[in-house]
């Protein structure tokens, strides 16, 4: 038959009499979720209809009017999502999950009574065929044009693809959707009911009663109350909720018109905007990319003003989100995002619609209308994820940690938080009004846009230009050096590891330090993972890698582990390099293998119109406007001789460099 047999499960996933129900957890870190989880019939059989898509689409939407939008608006939610959970031969999961703002927890009934209050919706006006069948054009689209990808990625996918389908839908077995079964939608829709349903609320405030054996994680379960099930059995109509309408982002022409340039040219370069331009069509898909960014060269300068940028992005996405989340289920891309001195504005997608998609995202830079109360609810999810970010796992903490202390302007998380936790609104418009002077900016088009497609982009770009009129190009980060900080940093994290990070810094940049630190990096790799995780079983998380600064040349070694003490694990890596530098003058034959590999690595085209302005967009930052950045470093590593990198690796990597800085988190 050409598919994999799944075995179905006989047992249920709750036994009689458990549902309706609630379970109150207690997170570790600060978080707060509201699940509803519905058992609902199997849906395996019909994995080329996918129903559960629709219904996905409708409750996760988060365009004007949707259930997202309209809890947002009360202050009650900051992210949602729903779908099918289990998806196999077995009983399956529907989940609605939302993740809560403290006022929220307060208001955990009615958050509930408000998808009870989307799913009559859906159920009264919600299962219509011309929805499911622009979520099959849309499917479809994507299949037709999805960019290129790494073959390892393309052949798990098909992998997976090749268990779940038959042998002629392989290849577009996850983009299918054949038949509308609307009384099967149906009848799942109506298992979607409070009798049905297993609420799980994740909040620091409730009261537990037992101790998970597994994760050590408290909870307590309890049946729902009388009046929660009659409140939500007969919702009220939430005020504002509306399904979406169609799709006015669908493009209606596919057509490749351009010649292909070899690298971008300037199009635009006035009133303090330079913007570059390059029309390709060597990938054949109809599809484009915009990058925007705008600066203001006094920006940067306290971890508060950085952390006001932030908040402000965060504000800023979430009104662009709302108004394109049509575009975004489409397969568009695109986003504002604050840089180190300001906001960077990106847009992608099927060309014809990419200047509406660019002037609608931002569009919002100008025109948003600051409220207090969107304000505190960004500000308070920034601090807290901010905040949180401590709690991740030590080696992943420690690695922002150096990067914040080595680059400016950037800032550690923590102080982040500590800059703008209790801000009034009042101060966070004043900073806003300051840092939003922008006065330079830098742009680049890429893809399927010919030049009059292109000078409208342009014209859609200048009505964010400077205000006052400069041709100064985008300020620049810095990289501090190694001699002026200090040779060791501990930090203390709530985590039952240790780790290590080690960076080496070179005091020289250039093309050839960048090639020398890549390579030995390539070269030792391997080697440093087999000896300190192997053999020594130092921990699972061993890493040595390339640590590009902007441009400053580095390497790092990262490791973590449950046992051993920053102290063992810093004389394993010294031990592990003076081994190593005793036998270097032997290393010739890997030095010629690895500086081949990684030259061919370095030379693999790009696979996708977004790769190809990613690499272009890092020129430009970097000032390399010959475009040639990977070029140069090719040729520098191919003139690296043995001798060269001998005399690299034992001045650098030797345990008594100075240029080392090493960071170390003390398990709790």
């Amino acid at each position: 038959t050409g598919t994999v047999a799944n075995i179905a499960e006989s047992e249920p996933l709750f036994n009689v009499g458990v549902l309706p129900s609630m379970v109150d957890v207690k997170p570790k870190k600060e978080q707060r979720s509201l699940s509803l989880s519905f058992p609902i019939q199997n849906v395996y059989a019909k994995r080329l209809d996918k129903p559960m898509l629709l219904l996905g689409h409708l409750l996760g939407h988060e365009g004007g009017g949707s259930l997202f939008q309209v809890l947002r608006q009360k202050g009650w939610v900051e992210g949602l999502s729903a779908g099918n959970f289990l998806d196999d031969n077995g009983e399956g999961l529907f989940n609605i999950t939302m993740s809560l703002t403290a006022t929220g927890v307060q208001h955990k009934d009615a958050v509930v009574e408000a998808a009870f209050s989307a799913i009559a919706l859906i159920r009264d006006e919600g299962l219509a065929l011309w929805r499911y069948q622009e979520l099959a054009d849309v499917s479809a689209l994507q299949f037709d044009y999805q960019p290129q990808s790494q073959v390892l990625s393309q052949a798990r996918s098909l992998a997976a693809s090749m268990a779940d389908y038959p042998q002629q839908h392989w290849l577009n077995g996850p983009y299918v959707l054949q038949n509308f079964d609307q009384p099967l939608l149906m009848a799942i829709v109506n298992s979607l009911h409070p009798q049905n349903v297993l609420v799980s609320l994740v909040a620091p405030s409730v009261t537990t009663d037992k101790t998970s054996p597994w994760y050590n994680t408290e909870y307590k379960q309890y049946s729902l109350s009388a009046e929660q099930l009659t409140r939500w059995q007969k919702p009220s109509r939430l005020v504002g909720l509306r399904l979406p309408a169609k799709n006015q982002f669908i493009p209606s022409s596919l057509v490749s018109d351009v010649k292909e340039q070899h690298k971008p040219r300037v199009l635009h370069d006035n009133r303090g905007m330079k913007i570059w331009y390059q029309a390709i069509d060597r990938f054949s898909e109809p599809r484009a990319y915009v990058k925007l960014s705008l600066a203001y060269s006094g920006a940067g300068q306290t971890a508060q003003q950085s952390a006001v940028m932030g908040i402000a992005a965060k504000l800023l996405n979430d009104e662009v989100n709302s108004a394109l989340y049509e575009a975004k289920a489409i397969g568009y891309d695109f986003g504002i995002d604050n840089s180190a001195f300001g906001l960077e504005v990106s847009a992608y997608g099927y060309d014809e619609k990419i200047n509406a998609l660019l002037a609608a995202t931002i569009e919002p830079i100008k025109s948003i209308k600051w409220s207090q109360s969107q304000y505190l609810r960004a500000r308070d999810e920034m601090v807290r994820r901010w905040k949180n970010a401590k709690l991740k796992p030590p080696y992943r903490v420690l690695a922002g940690v150096q990067y914040a202390d080595y680059v400016h302007p950037a800032w550690r998380k923590s102080a982040l938080a500590a800059s703008v936790e209790g801000m009034s609104f009042e101060v966070f418009l004043n900073l806003w009004q300051q840092l939003s002077q922008f006065d330079s900016a830098q742009g680049l088009i890429v893809g399927n846009v010919n030049e009059g497609k292109a000078k409208a982009i342009v014209d859609t770009m200048l009505r964010f230009a400077p205000q006052k009129k400069s041709t100064a190009l985008l300020p620049r980060v810095s990289v501090a050096s190694v001699s002026d900080t200090q040779p060791m940093s501990a930090l203390k994290l709530a985590s039952a590891d240790n780790a290590v990070l080690a960076y080496i810094q070179t005091p020289t940049n250039g093309y050839k330090a960048r090639a020398l630190s890549a390579l030995t990096a390539s070269i030792y790799e391997a080697d440093f993972y087999g000896q300190l995780r192997t053999e020594q079983q130092l921990g699972y998380v061993v890493h040595l890698a390339n640590r590009l600064l902007e441009q400053t040349a580095g390497l790092m070694m990262l490791v973590q582990s449950p046992t051993y003490s920053p102290e063992h694990i810093v004389a394993a890596i010294d031990d592990f390099w003076v081994d190593r530098l005793k036998d270097s003058d032997s290393m010739k034959e890997q030095f010629i293998s690895h500086q081949a590999s990684l030259a061919v690595s370095l030379q693999q085209p790009p696979k996708n119109t977004a790769e190809l302005a990613g690499r272009q967009w890092r020129n430009i930052g970097d000032e390399i406007y010959s475009f040639d950045q990977r070029e140069q470093l090719v040729k520098a590593l191919e003139l690296i001789t043995f001798d060269d990198w001998l005399v690299f690796v034992r001045q650098f990597m030797s345990p008594q460099f100075e240029g080392r800085h090493v960071y170390t988190a003390q398990q709790k």
